[in-house]
């Protein structure tokens, strides 16, 4: 955790990064968003990290030295304590005794600690060796910390000891130089590194088909093939991808960018942990047409098995169905457009009812922007799975059943599982109840519609509405001309005191 590239099941609550694409089924029921989010403060290449509690430490990114905790209960962003400098693109990885490592960025820092009782941070040692942008750090199963790589410069790693709070060197260096990599650690307490090579303001910076092992109880790494040390062993040259252990057997590496030619792709190769060798997954090369290639995407593995990605394309998330090798467009209740890269993303334990969903969790999207690091959001949203998710709004009446096209008329509109904070289409929104809402319509043209009640969390329910154009000598703006009833409206605002005609 805390590695911009790691994937870890929703169990152990950890974080990750982006993307993937192919196409098959899509199951009948969607999935939903908590929407309209905002954090403290804008953040472009920052880091999640959920603590034991279950809250969720963000830190750094645009806003360089900020940091803000997540509460998936109240649904709130606190401000915590401000980091000794300025860290975008860096790790904040989740250690033994409930503290936050954090390591790396933009500049060459010390490192430093995250304190969840005291919520503030303290500077430690230098790292061994400069650690920059598009590192890994892998919290190894004995409690210490691999971290690996950076700035597409680099082949050294290091190990964090936190008993004394000190770095020192592995036995040896990295086979290859790896940045923008994926660090995975494997059931039996080794660690897979594969690909990277990314810098952003290198010039020749290629991308890495190669992989290597790294052994925490020789604290060294060794080559896929020692026969061959230098040899490609990957199907695909990736930067930016990400890789997930399905299994104990199995690594599941998907999309990125193509490092030699620059260009995202989708693509995807699994790594058999017992031979030591990568295959292409031919079921995973999607038509061209149906979704885009992107990259710097993140991946969370779900307790059925499959893998959940959330990419910045128009089709957000995906699901990966290891028994088929399969990508499913995972459904969605109304639409949304998550087009930002750097985005910090971690799984959170939600105390709701559960009522059997995967694993319990929920996953909190926060910030990105561009690769550059230029721009940012404050913006934020949170993932729902389908179980966890609450039935949509339904309609079942709509008074009146016709409006004027210049606005102003008064709904009410009658159904269930209308939530707090729920709002009209083609009206503003006045009242909300469980079962009522009211509102007033706006300008619209002139012709049968529909009139939508959206959620907070995206999904929505319609029902049939007409907006009639006003006519002249139409006085209660029915849409009709009939003299008796629009004489009575005339008579009842002459002499007793009614509203003013509408024409």
């Amino acid at each position: 955790m805390g590695s911009p590239r790691r994937n870890l099941s929703l169990r152990d609550a950890v974080v990750a990064t982006l993307l993937v694409y192919a196409v098959v089924a899509v199951p009948a029921m969607a999935s939903s968003l908590e929407l309209n989010l905002r954090m403290k403060f804008y953040r472009n290449g920052a880091q999640a990290t959920t603590l034991l509690d279950g809250t969720v430490l963000i830190t750094g990114g645009y806003s360089g030295r900020t940091a803000e905790i997540w509460n998936g209960n109240t649904r709130t962003f606190t401000a915590v304590g401000r980091m000794a400098y300025y860290r975008q693109r860096h790790t904040a990885t989740l250690l033994d005794d409930g503290t936050v490592l954090i390591v790396g960025g933009a500049g060459t820092y010390p490192a430093e600690i995250y304190d969840p009782n005291l919520q503030t941070f303290s500077t430690i040692s230098y790292p061994f060796v400069s650690v920059g942008p598009f590192a890994s750090a892998t919290k190894l199963n004995n409690g210490k910390v691999l971290i690996a790589g950076g700035d597409a410069s680099t082949n050294k790693a290091q190990i964090y000891d936190p008993g004394p709070k000190t770095f020192t060197a592995t036995a040896n260096d990295m086979i290859f130089s790896h940045s923008g990599h994926s660090a995975t650690l494997l059931c039996d307490g080794t660690v897979l590194i594969a690909g990277g090579s990314y810098c952003p303001n290198c010039s020749g910076s290629t991308g890495s088909p190669n992989a290597e092992i790294y052994d925490p109880n020789t604290n060294s790494f060794s080559p896929m093939n020692p026969l061959d040390p230098y040899a490609p062993v990957m199907t695909a040259s990736r930067v930016l991808h990400t890789a997930t252990r399905i299994s104990c057997s199995q690594v599941l590496l998907f999309g990125g960018e193509n490092g030699a030619s620059g260009s995202p792709f989708a693509s995807g190769e699994l790594y058999d942990v017992n031979a030591h060798t990568f295959s292409h997954i031919s079921e995973l090369d999607p038509p061209a047409y149906y979704l885009q290639p992107a990259f710097d995407h993140a991946a969370f593995l779900l307790d059925d098995g499959d893998v959940l990605f959330i990419t910045q394309n128009y089709q957000p998330f995906l699901r990966y169905r290891p028994s088929t090798k399969s990508i499913t467009v995972e459904p969605l209740s109304g639409s949304f457009y998550p087009y930002n890269y750097a985005r910090a993303t971690a799984a959170y334990p939600s105390t709701g009812d559960c009522g059997g969903c995967p694993s319990g969790m929920k996953i909190l999207v926060a910030g990105g922007g561009n690769l550059q690091g230029n721009s940012s959001t404050i913006d934020a949203f949170v993932w729902v799975p389908t179980n966890m998710s609450p039935p949509p709004p339904t309609l079942t009446a709509i008074t009146p059943l016709f409006g004027r096209t210049c606005g102003g008329t008064s709904l009410t509109i009658d159904g269930a599982n209308f939530q707090t904070g729920a709002r009209l289409s083609s009206a503003t929104t006045d009242t909300v109840t469980p079962t009522r809402v009211t509102g007033t319509t706006t300008a619209q043209s002139a012709g049968m519609t529909t009139i939508s009640v959206f959620n907070p969390d995206a999904q929505y329910g319609s029902i049939a509405f007409e907006f009639r154009a006003v006519q002249s000598g139409d006085a209660n703006g029915d849409g009709v001309l009939d003299l008796n009833s629009d004489t009575r409206y005339m008579c009842q605002y002459l002499y007793a005191g009614g509203p003013p005609p509408v024409n």
